[in-house]
């Protein structure tokens, strides 16, 4: 098993692994490709970063009831 990035991520990535979700089985539950998921939950700083678009952040926070928001995009926030 590869060692986790001790780099922050957005808080989206520690409620999948805390659900025990891949990002293939995320994306699914999120209705989004693999691709775009996985940018949203980087490290903070990397270029290949990408803030989930607005219905897919409208699915995210239903979905996670509440759970995950905006500001966890923002590494200054989530810090």
């Amino acid at each position: 098993m590869p060692k986790p990035s001790l780099k922050p991520r957005p808080a989206l990535a520690r409620w999948l692994f805390e659900r025990d979700m891949t990002v293939r089985e995320a994306a699914a539950y999120f209705d989004t490709t693999h691709e775009t998921l996985r940018r949203a939950i980087v490290p903070f700083g990397d270029p290949q970063m990408r803030p989930p678009y607005a219905a897919l952040m409208r699915r995210i926070i239903a979905l996670t009831d509440g759970e995950i928001s905006p500001n966890d995009w923002y590494a200054e926030v989530a810090a």
